[in-house]
């Protein structure tokens, strides 16, 4: 008996040793101490920010306007006021949670409100609602990964480093948060690793406020002649990353679209290949011909805009007055079809751009050498018609190799990128240029364009505090409206000032009266505006 009772004693005091061992290695580990204060907190984590995306002069293109996010603990604020402040859409989302009695994140109309249990963060938001080139900069899905434009092209760099604000709460052992007691915030400091573009800023914001003016559906572009560096892009309508869903389904203006990279009918623009390629073959500028109102060729009549004729022409006063057959003559008489082919081939026409990683061009169209064999085809893409089509950004490189004697330099947006530490790291690839004309051609097309703004006799094209140069177009595109109309579209390519050319700008119309009167005033506007703009400018 005594034995079994010593036994007995001798397995409690082993039981409680292995359990007191027990309980101070737990009471010793970090990682069960970890645990225990998890069980005792709730965090709420914010949406984590990506990376950034600059402009040209490091001025951030995103997160530059706020929101305002609530933290709600739902057991003791008062509902009936805070739903004041809550979106309309939103109500219902606040109800539930509220439901589930544990603490939540919601937005809000308010930067303050007058409940117990409501913590209110000013939140950076990624896209403004009027987002500054929403569609080079693109967007992100519902799991923050980028889907188009730079943001799918950068999406592993903007993604590296992210910054996390959280609001955490004390809970009790049922998760409930303790009453009367405030939660802790932590805010993160937004990220500076991202991708530094071409974009200028001032230059943007002018393109967006004046095509939103006179463009229902069209593009500008502005670049710099010599660099080849995009300074603006503007593609309307527009769109907000942040209520992508009105736009991905509006089948009728297509806002999605990035129309500064998509192709379209030319038209007349293209004569300055027509007249580059005749100059580069020996033709004089004084090369003439007669404009009787319409041109045959073969059973094909091309009629002119000016059905009365413009009579006897040299190449300036054509390309003024944007005569088709003139242009025509001037092909079938005078220039090789394969030459006249290669060039608007060298001049980027018919290729892709890359502009950033998965970000290209549209190629645009050209006819073959065969299709050039029917002389009614080389007449058509003499004057820019037919089976061709560009897209604004070509326009531009081609009008920068006009102003940069003869030498196209590719459009480029991104310059490098910056760290986290705010170093930027330029990209070392130089800027890829090829001579498309000789530079006595360029320096003639130059004058040319600069006579047919100073000639403009309504004065839609020529700037108040500014020179320039420019050409129009109006395309047809082989459709018509409800009402049986032919749709037009309108251009208009320019630079500015005259003397010494700072910028080229293309501005491209959908359905437009015609490139004078729907492109042309636009780009007078922007010249304006840019020069006003510009430090030293005196009126």
């Amino acid at each position: 008996m005594w034995k079994r009772l010593v036994a007995v004693f001798t397995a409690v005091v082993v039981c409680f040793t292995l359990l007191y061992l027990r309980l101070l290695t737990i009471s010793t580990n970090n990682s069960f101490a970890a645990a225990a204060q998890r069980q005792s907190q709730y965090t709420l984590n914010l949406p984590a920010a990506r990376g950034q995306i600059y402009d040209t002069n490091l001025q951030p293109l995103l997160y530059t306007t706020s929101h305002y996010i609530a933290a709600i603990n739902p057991t003791v604020c008062n509902h009936s006021v805070v739903l004041q402040y809550i979106k309309s859409e939103d109500r219902d989302t606040y109800l539930e949670n509220v439901e589930k009695r544990l603490p939540f994140l919601i937005e809000v109309t308010k930067n303050a409100i007058d409940s117990d249990g409501v913590t209110i963060l000013e939140t950076p938001q990624r896209y403004a609602d009027n987002q500054l080139a929403a569609h080079l900069i693109g967007y992100t899905d519902y799991t923050k990964k980028g889907v188009s434009g730079l943001e799918k092209s950068y999406d592993e760099l903007l993604s590296e480093v992210t910054a996390q604000t959280s609001v955490t709460y004390a809970v009790d052992a049922l998760r409930a948060p303790l009453p009367h007691q405030k939660p802790l915030v932590n805010v993160q400091e937004l990220p500076t690793q991202g991708v530094v573009t071409t974009i200028d800023t001032a230059i943007q914001e002018i393109c967006e406020e004046v095509g939103n003016k006179h463009l229902s559906r069209g593009a500008i572009v502005v670049t710099d002649p010599y660099t080849g560096e995009i300074k603006a892009m503007a593609s309307f309508p527009d769109y907000s990353p942040n209520h992508l869903s009105a736009s991905v389904t509006d089948e009728t203006n297509k806002p999605m679209i990035n129309r500064c990279i998509s192709a379209y009918n030319l038209g007349s623009v293209f004569k300055l290949i027509t007249a580059a390629v005749a100059l580069d073959s020996g033709v004089s500028s004084d090369f003439s011909y007669t404009c009787t109102g319409s041109i045959s060729v073969m059973d094909q009549v091309f009629k002119c805009h000016d059905l009365e004729g413009h009579g006897k022409l040299d190449m300036r006063d054509a390309m003024n007055v944007s005569c088709n057959p003139y242009f025509i003559h001037l092909s079938l008489s005078q220039l090789d079809s394969s030459t006249l082919l290669y060039t608007a081939l060298n001049a980027g026409f018919g290729k892709q751009t890359q502009l950033a990683p998965s970000l290209f061009t549209a190629k645009g169209t050209l006819p073959t050498i065969y299709d050039l064999v029917n002389p009614a085809e080389k007449a058509n893409l003499a004057f820019g018609q037919g089976k061709l089509s560009a897209t604004p950004l070509q326009v531009n490189q081609l009008v920068g190799a006009i102003l940069n004697r003869g030498k196209l330099t590719e459009a480029s947006l991104v310059k490098g990128t910056v760290d986290v530490d705010g170093k930027m790291s330029p990209y070392a690839e130089s800027a890829v240029t090829r001579q498309i004309m000789s530079a006595q051609t360029a320096e003639t097309l130059k004058d040319m364009l600069i006579y047919a703004v100073d000639h403009d006799n309504d004065a839609r094209l020529h700037p108040v505090h500014s020179t320039a140069g420019g050409k129009t177009g109006t395309a047809q595109t082989g459709m018509t409206d409800k009402d049986g109309n032919e749709i037009l579209t309108g251009w208009f390519t320019g630079f500015f000032p005259a003397e010494e050319p700072k910028y080229v700008v293309t501005v491209m119309a959908e359905e437009a009266k015609s490139g004078i009167s729907s492109a042309g005033p636009v780009f007078r506007e922007i010249a304006d505006a840019i020069t006003t703009s510009e430090p030293g400018f005196r009126p």
